[in-house]
């Protein structure tokens, strides 16, 4: 099911069966969306570590992301922390999350 037809369903008529599918479907492309996320936080890392030197580069990528997502210092790094993590050390947890096998919760874990 596409993010379109899911974000437009409406639920009301459905049967508690299909309510739970719904929001299985709900879940994956959560999933899926937050492991899009993670890439582009890596990416903007992986930017900003060939413009500055790369001691600077988590500074520089960590005040990028807490200013566009209006992160705290800490949950910025803690999200950086993440994506480049789960790209770099365990890139399977990240296909896994991407593909809406596991969900956020279980990737960062």
């Amino acid at each position: 099911m596409s993010t379109a037809v899911l974000s437009e369903l409406d639920t009301a008529d459905l049967s508690g069966r299909d309510r739970v599918t719904v929001l299985q479907a709900r879940i994956r492309s959560q999933s899926h969306f937050q492991a899009l996320i993670y890439e582009d936080m890596a990416a903007i890392h992986d930017a900003c570590d060939d413009a500055v030197d790369a001691g600077l580069a988590w500074d520089a990528a960590a005040s990028e992301i807490r200013a566009a997502l209006r992160l705290t210092r800490r949950a910025a790094d803690h999200e950086l922390d993440v994506a480049l993590s789960l790209r770099d050390r365990v890139p399977m947890v990240l296909a896994a999350l991407k593909h809406g096998d596991i969900d956020q919760r279980r990737a960062v874990i």
